[in-house]
């Protein structure tokens, strides 16, 4: 991947992010940069190790467990991606990168037979003590076939240094009604592209791929998984998001940007870029989505 892509995110370290001439896909360049991973996620590193989850999550929550004929309407309008209740006694579902098991405690609160998978035992552990198997060390060899009626992976895609071997696994492991959420930064935004290396979801070395639709698209195709569905935010749930907002203010202030020229980017990060078709104009204008997946149907 010769071609550079600039970045300027404040970091003690300087990693490199290249782009590949062939296809445009951005990622981490050189692998010495990818060492460590395990002790990257362990601690406190994920939200839900967190004893008192966050209000969106908490909010989040209640509309799942509603039955209010209102809440689906508000859940569709605020979150990508929320829990379905399960369609029968005994489903499965897994959550990959399940950190201290936050979703699994709302997945099994649901009815749910509740499952994770975990780069970091250490964190894991915070799971297991709730009761829930959690899979560490090559999780993704340890899957049982047409198990899982729902797999959720939420902002872990990008993490992964090579991701076919996880996605084959899960495509294997998926039954086949079942389905796939998975949510990640989009790097084709409009923010994405006006922000450039101040973008606040590039962070090498932990998010090793910076997918755009189309790649990721191709990525799961690969793995036998196709995208029946995108979810995307709403500009007010997206980019005027607090969360948002605060996360890209921060990441330029620590890089030593003015408050003017950030005003104008954020604003700027509003628009549609040049070039974009009209099918794509709601994806540009969301920094986050969800793709919803189903398995590829087999020979």
């Amino acid at each position: 991947m010769p071609a550079g892509f600039a970045y300027r995110h404040p970091s003690p370290t300087a990693h490199a992010v290249r782009r590949c001439p062939a296809c445009g896909l951005r990622g981490v360049a050189r692998p010495e940069d990818l060492a460590g991973s395990e002790a990257r996620y362990a601690g406190h590193y994920y939200a839900q190790t967190c004893e008192r989850p966050a209000l969106r999550t908490r909010l989040k929550a209640v509309l799942e467990a509603s039955d209010h004929p209102a809440s689906a309407w508000v859940r569709a309008r605020l979150f990508t991606a929320c829990l379905p209740k399960p369609s029968r006694p005994g489903s499965v579902m897994l959550d990959v990168g399940c950190g201290g098991g936050q979703l699994l405690d709302r997945a099994r609160a649901l009815g749910w037979t509740a499952e994770g998978c975990e780069l970091s035992d250490a964190t894991a552990q915070a799971a297991r003590s709730k009761g829930f198997a959690v899979f560490t060390d090559e999780w993704h060899q340890k899957l049982s076939a047409d198990r899982y009626d729902l797999v959720m992976m939420s902002n872990v895609l990008e993490h992964l240094h090579t991701p076919g071997p996880a996605l084959n696994a899960i495509a294997r492991a998926l039954r086949r009604d079942g389905v796939t959420l998975i949510t990640l930064p989009n790097f084709g935004s409009a923010q994405a592209k006006t922000f450039g290396g101040r973008w606040w979801a590039l962070l090498p070395p932990e998010h090793v791929w910076y997918y755009r639709l189309d790649h990721v698209t191709a990525v799961l195709r690969a793995a036998g998984i196709e995208v029946r569905a995108v979810r995307t935010q709403s500009v007010v749930t997206g980019v005027l998001a607090p969360s948002t907002v605060r996360l890209q203010w921060r990441t330029w202030r620590l890089g030593g940007g003015s408050i003017p020229r950030f005003c104008r980017l954020f604003v700027h990060g509003l628009a549609v870029p040049p070039g974009i078709g009209p099918d794509s104009v709601t994806v540009a204008r969301s920094p986050l989505y969800t793709l919803e997946c189903v398995r590829a149907p087999r020979a």
